[in-house]
Formats: C-alpha cells, structure tokens, sequence
C-alpha cells in the first residue's frame, strides 16, 4: 500500500530517515552519521510526519517507512539497467 504523502519528501528527508534507522532509532548518532546538527535531524523527522502521517520515531511506522524507500532505490537501481 502507497504512503500517502511520499512522493513529498525531499532526499535529504530520506537520508535522515535511514540514517535513523540505521542508528537504532537515535537522533544523536543519526546527526552524526550524516554530518548534521541534531536539530536538522529533528526538523525533518518531523517534517515527515508532516507530509506522510507517519512518525518515524514509531519503530512501526519508521519500518514502513524504510521498506518504502527501499522499494523506491529498487525500482530506480531496476530503470537503469
């Protein structure tokens, strides 16, 4: 099923969300990792939330999230061959 509200986030968004992921679900090693300030991190995790109804600070959601993300690097990685 489509999130509503995906096709709104910008790349940095997705950046952030992953790297969330990616750091257990903290936004201190989230803005570490991908070189921003905490409160950058905070803005477009909320930003999100905003666009899409989702909070990535629900380990729910954030996996909805995440697979969606992937799913769209798959699709793009599978228009280029």
């Amino acid at each position: 099923m489509p999130i509503k509200g995906f096709d709104t986030l910008t790349p940095d968004d997705k950046r952030v969300v992953m790297a969330f992921a990616d750091g257990r679900m903290n936004m201190k090693e989230a803005a570490r990792k991908e070189r921003y300030a905490y409160t950058t991190v905070m803005y477009h995790l909320t930003s999100v939330r905003a666009k899409t109804g989702l909070d990535p600070r629900n380990f729910h959601d954030l996996a909805q999230l995440v697979q969606a993300i992937k799913d769209e690097r798959k699709e793009y990685e599978q228009q280029d061959e």
